[in-house]
């Protein structure tokens, strides 16, 4: 516990740092895919517990989004998997020198890191709730600095202003692509009422 206390503090001070010395973990053969389980089966109890926390009106649109905690965990996994994977196969396609077990492990410590700031939103809910939103805008900026970092130090560039815009990029992308699978299987009007 105090490695990754410790290793989470370094993270917010020197985000490299902190994701080369969990890249350097001596984890066994699949430790990473393990992680990357744990990490979604831990958010998606925070997700819920959140969801607890909101007013009836937002609670029950809250739940039909996200459905049962094991919808929303499966959602997650998979989600983080083609996350590894897209950090894996655009950073080589730029030339980077990162394995997919490294992206992996980044997407999973990224997640630990995202949920480090979600408990102190839910903190600050109870505490000071005029703050947690303060700290809900923050923590999109903190997730792309985060991001762009990690991917750096997995494949070895250089520039992280460089790697920030590629991630832009390819968020815009797999969201464009996203959206145009999407209508293909959804009916606009029947997701309208379904809301």
């Amino acid at each position: 516990m105090p490695f990754l206390t410790d290793t989470l503090v370094l993270t917010f001070r020197n985000p490299r740092a902190g994701m080369r010395r969990i890249l350097d973990l001596p984890l066994p053969k699949g430790g990473e895919a393990v992680a990357l389980v744990l990490m979604a089966v831990a958010s998606t109890m925070l997700i819920h517990l959140s969801i607890r926390m909101m007013a009836p009106a937002d609670q029950a649109l809250a739940l039909r989004l996200f459905g049962s905690p094991f919808m929303t965990a499966g959602v997650q996994l998979a989600v983080l998997f083609a996350a590894a994977f897209l950090l894996w196969q655009v950073g080589r396609w730029r030339g980077g020198q990162g394995s997919f077990t490294d992206a992996i492990l980044a997407m999973a410590w990224l997640q630990a890191v995202m949920m480090a700031l979600q408990i102190a939103q839910i903190l600050l809910v109870l505490l000071l709730p005029p703050v947690a939103l303060l700290v809900s805008y923050l923590a999109i900026g903190v997730f792309f600095v985060f991001l762009s970092n990690f991917t750096a130090e997995v494949h070895g560039f250089r520039s992280v202003g460089g790697v920030f815009l590629g991630v832009v990029l390819t968020l815009v992308a797999a969201l464009v692509i996203l959206s145009f699978l999407l209508s293909l299987f959804i009916d606009p009007e029947a997701l309208t009422h379904g809301l």
